[in-house]
């Protein structure tokens, strides 16, 4: 990506409305640059590296890196991130740290994130999975399966997100960018899914024959109806 691409992501039609376009496309990069950093600290996380190490290849301190990208927290930027993401985008997170208490799981899962977006009705993400036949049942099986039955159990308070649940919501804005779009809906979490290859969700729409191509196209047949 070079000064013409980002460019072409400017609109508007005076100075003033361009330069506010252009603040939205710098905070987008923002976000994209926090998630490419995230995703690397998660990868180093599974290496066995340590706080310190990745601190010191960060350059900043042990402290500074865990506080950043502990899997505890929220996504990195979600405070402004989630400000991107639609109401019923946003209801899909709440309803998917619902899910995880009603399965008595302590974490929110990419399971729990497509459960969230099954329980908004009406919404993109959840017609389109309809259109495929992926029930709530049957990710509330596989989420059960994956769970087991020595897993962190669901306690008040906050309900961490697990890395890959981080990634799914990061990706979300990627997919909602590559296609143009201003906002973060229910099918940009579906789609982020699929980056996520190993993930619980990804699994489940696979046994349903979805793919990456024939989502974008249910997708695209949904805009145009």
């Amino acid at each position: 990506m070079d000064l013409d691409d980002l460019m072409q992501q400017v609109t508007g039609d005076d100075p003033l409305s361009r330069l506010s376009s252009a603040m939205t496309v710098k905070a987008d990069l923002d976000d994209l640059a926090d998630s490419l950093i995230g995703h690397h600290v998660d990868q180093a996380r599974k290496a066995g590296h340590s706080w310190s190490e990745i601190g010191a290849a960060m350059g900043v301190t042990k402290q500074a890196a865990q506080q950043r990208h502990s899997a505890e927290r929220p996504p990195k930027g979600s405070g402004r991130m989630f400000t991107r993401f639609t109401a019923k985008g946003r209801q899909a997170i709440e309803s998917a740290q619902a899910a995880a208490k009603e399965l008595d799981h302590g974490y929110i899962g990419t399971e729990h994130l497509l459960l969230g977006v099954l329980d908004v009705r009406d919404c993109t993400g959840s017609v389109i999975l309809d259109r495929f036949d992926v029930t709530r049942a049957d990710v509330v099986t596989a989420a059960r399966d994956a769970a087991g039955t020595d897993h962190p159990k669901a306690r008040r308070g906050h309900t961490p997100f697990t890395p890959k649940a981080k990634r799914v919501l990061e990706l979300a804005l990627r997919e909602a960018l590559a296609m143009k779009k201003g906002y973060v809906g229910t099918e940009h979490i579906v789609l982020a899914m699929f980056a996520v290859e190993d993930g619980v969700a990804t699994s489940v729409m696979r046994a349903k024959d979805i793919t990456r191509e024939s989502l974008l196209e249910a997708i695209a047949m949904h805009e145009a109806a």
